[in-house]
C-alpha cells in the first residue's frame, strides 16, 4: 500500500529504538543497560589498543627509567585486562538475556526436557 507524500511515517527508526529499549526495560532493566556498557567497552579497548603503541615508542625513544616503563605498561595492560573482561561479561550476559526473552515470547520458558539451567550448563533431573 503507497502512502501519500503528505503523511507522516510515525514509526521511524528512533521509535522504535525507543520502543525496543522500553519493553527490554519493563522485562528486565539489567538487559537494557548492559548493551551500553558493552558499547563503551568496546570502544574504550580500541583506542586503549591504538594507545598502548604509542606510548612504549614514546617510553622507549625518550629513555624513561625501568621501573617509569613497566608502571606505565603495567598500568595500561590491566587496563585493557579490565575493560576485555567488562565485555565478555557483558557479552554473555546479553546472549543470557535474549534466551530468556524469546523463551518468554515463545512459551517455552521452564519446559526444558526436565532440565535445569545454570549459567549455561544444563543438569538433567
Amino acid at each position: 500500500m503507497l502512502k501519500n507524500k503528505n503523511e507522516k511515517n510515525t514509526h521511524g527508526f528512533f521509535n522504535n529504538l525507543k520502543f525496543m529499549i522500553y519493553e527490554q526495560w519493563l522485562f528486565e532493566k539489567k538487559a537494557a543497560v548492559v548493551p551500553f556498557i558493552r558499547i563503551i567497552s568496546d570502544i574504550a579497548l580500541a583506542f586503549m589498543g591504538i594507545w598502548l603503541p604509542k606510548v612504549v615508542l614514546d617510553a622507549i625513544t625518550q629513555s624513561v627509567p625501568v621501573n617509569v616503563f613497566l608502571i606505565q605498561i603495567g598500568s595500561l595492560t590491566i587496563a585493557l585486562m579490565l575493560l576485555r573482561y567488562i565485555s565478555y561479561c557483558s557479552e554473555q550476559a546479553i546472549f543470557k538475556n535474549a534466551v530468556r526473552f524469546t523463551e518468554l515470547n515463545s512459551g517455552r520458558i521452564g519446559k526444558r526436557n526436565n532440565t535445569i539451567e545454570s549459567d549455561n550448563v544444563y543438569y538433567v533431573n
